[in-house]
């Protein structure tokens, strides 16, 4: 199966099982450009129903070959700080991201689940505005360059800012969260390639299964053809990367 790249696609379905076969969506040479949603349904209730399950990409003895649009940066820091009330942050670095693309600020407290996610509205230069306010403070800019805990130069203390959005994205469907039971991309005996790179992952993994992670490796002899890159991965419900029996 190899996807064409002339429009904008959301495709659905239950399952997506790759046996002696391929799947290629886009090519390193030549990356994937317009958006494709791929949004696997099914509910845990019909799970041990099939040797596959459900809501699930299986790929036995076969190649797996995903290349989105390529970024220059998948995330960067804060370059000032900002408080609690504020909407628009100042980065360290200049990027290529777009409005409407949805970003994660990490915490800086002892508290992990300061982090945030919001939507840019808009950019102007480094700065982008964000469609709410943020709830917590996150610190931004450098160490003193004379502090000796800075050894060779500058260190940055700022929160980190990552993108989430990618133009392919691989999604469980909506009840998904309510169950905790997500998509799980599964690979196998044998499977000879898998490629993933600039692709979108969220609401995945799945509680009720012991072997299914957002991204799960079982029994692959890995080589140097296999690779996952500046993909994201949130909103899931088990481990977000799971190799397990592989060598």
């Amino acid at each position: 199966l190899i996807w064409a790249d002339e429009q904008d696609l959301k495709f659905d379905a239950e399952n997506i099982i790759v046996k002696k076969g391929r799947v290629l969506i886009g090519t390193e040479d030549s990356p994937h450009q317009h958006r494709l949603e791929l949004t696997l349904h099914g509910d845990k209730e019909t799970s041990g129903k099939s040797v596959y399950g459900v809501k699930g990409i299986y790929v036995q003895k076969g190649q797996f070959k995903v290349y989105g649009n390529p970024l220059e940066r998948t995330k960067t820091f804060l370059m000032s700080s900002v408080s609690p009330g504020e909407s628009t942050v100042n980065l360290m670095h200049f990027v290529d991201w777009q409005v409407g693309d949805e970003v994660i600020i990490g915490s800086t407290s002892r508290n992990p689940t300061e982090g945030e996610r919001r939507v840019i509205t808009q950019i102007n230069g480094n700065n982008l505005t964000l469609d709410r306010p943020l709830e917590f403070k996150h610190f931004g800019g450098f160490l003193d360059p004379e502090d000796p805990t800075g050894r060779d130069g500058p260190v940055s203390f700022g929160a980190e800012i990552g993108l989430l959005t990618r133009n392919i994205k691989i999604q469980g469907d909506q009840k998904s969260k309510d169950e905790e039971f997500g998509v799980s991309l599964y690979f196998t005996q044998e499977t000879t390639e898998v490629n993933l790179s600039f692709v979108e992952i969220r609401y995945a993994g799945q509680t009720v299964e012991p072997f299914r992670s957002s991204i799960h490796f079982h029994g692959v002899t890995f080589s140097p053809g296999h690779s996952i890159e500046d993909c994201s991965i949130y909103s899931s419900f088990a481990r977000g990367i799971n190799v397990n029996s592989t060598s």
